[in-house]
């Protein structure tokens, strides 16, 4: 930075807002000075002092500026305009400092709720579920950092709300309405005793694909004060109904679970135990409505082949209590 004016002195400081700057050298009319490389993002007063106390100050003298963010992907891609959902953000230069205005992200202009700084290269939000602007198709993502002139950077057509059609047929031991176990979760929840099996057909091409991260969300009945008690229950899922593989297994015995966000569960001191307590800041998506558990399809004990699988099968292995199931959800 050159500092130009009058009457400087040798041996003089100089300042942001309080913040020291590195100065070099005090001429009569000129200084020399270095800004801290991590100075915050804002409008700043420059203060320079000279040896015998005397400072001047010149108001707005400088501007620091946060970087233009760059995003480079989400998580998921797609989702429905049904329920709430919870987005991961990757890129790189993300600030959550700076004056004035707030770190923010929107899709298409319409705000992201509880955007939440985890470094430079990830951000977590909401997408608003029913907003009126939100209509189906493809979105923009724009992501602001903090400070003077708004960087913004954005990626185009990276986010996508859909919506889908499910087919359930039920067999065997049914506790409820068997179509509650289609669509969004809704907290309508479906038993399955004994014998019972539910299909869930989301159509072909429209069903469960191994991508980046997690594939597919089974929801359960939410207990009162938030999260589950996870019940037995296998889910396979298959694309011509004749062979089917498992992506989940929790029926009591190790080794049936793994890809998921509650694998510490299956290997805890219990094990997989039926009931077995799970709080809803593990389970998808947080905070709401927070009964999900997500799975990595690619990373299950044994994992299907390639494919799109648009059969998702519910069983009982088993057990004293029934499995509730309230949706099966993919990521498209």
């Amino acid at each position: 930075m050159t500092i130009g004016g009058q009457n400087f002195q040798a041996g003089c400081s100089a300042s942001l807002n309080g913040v020291s700057l590195a100065v070099s050298n005090c001429a009569p009319t000129t200084i020399l000075a270095s800004v801290p490389v991590d100075i915050v993002a804002g409008y700043y007063d420059l203060t320079v002092t000279n040896p015998d106390t005397q400072f001047g100050v010149l108001t707005n003298a400088y501007t620091a500026t946060n970087p233009i963010p760059v995003i480079t992907a989400v998580e998921p891609m797609t989702w429905f305009n049904t329920i709430d959902v919870s987005l991961t953000i990757h890129g790189n230069d993300f600030r959550d400092s700076g004056a004035p205005g707030a770190l923010r992200a929107d899709l298409n202009g319409t705000s992201l709720l509880t955007v939440t700084y985890v470094s430079a290269t990830e951000l977590r939000a909401r997408v608003p579920s029913n907003s009126a602007s939100m209509g189906l198709g493809a979105y923009t993502l724009n992501v602001t950092n903090p400070g003077p002139t708004d960087p913004t950077g954005s990626l185009a057509n990276t986010f996508t709300i859909g919506t889908y059609a499910t087919t359930v047929t039920c067999g065997g031991t049914i506790l409820g309405t068997c179509a509650d176990a289609g669509g969004p979760p809704d907290d309508a929840v479906v038993g399955i005793n004994g014998t019972g099996v539910i299909t869930i057909d989301f159509g072909v091409g429209q069903g469960i694909t191994d991508g980046s991260g997690y594939d597919m969300v089974f929801y359960e009945r939410e207990v009162p004060g938030g999260g589950i008690n996870l019940d037995f229950i296998t889910i396979t899922i298959s694309s011509d109904g004749t062979t089917w593989y498992p992506v989940f297994v929790w029926d009591g015995n190790p080794g049936g679970v793994s890809g998921t966000n509650i694998d510490g569960y299956a290997i805890d001191g219990d094990g997989e135990a039926e009931n077995e307590p799970v709080p809803a800041s593990v389970l998808y998506p947080s905070p709401y409505p927070g009964t999900g558990i997500a799975i990595d399809i690619g990373s299950v004990p044994s994992p299907p082949p390639p494919g799109n699988y648009h059969l998702v099968r519910l069983e009982y292995p088993g057990g004293t209590d029934a499995a509730e199931v309230d949706a099966i959800q993919p990521f498209y």
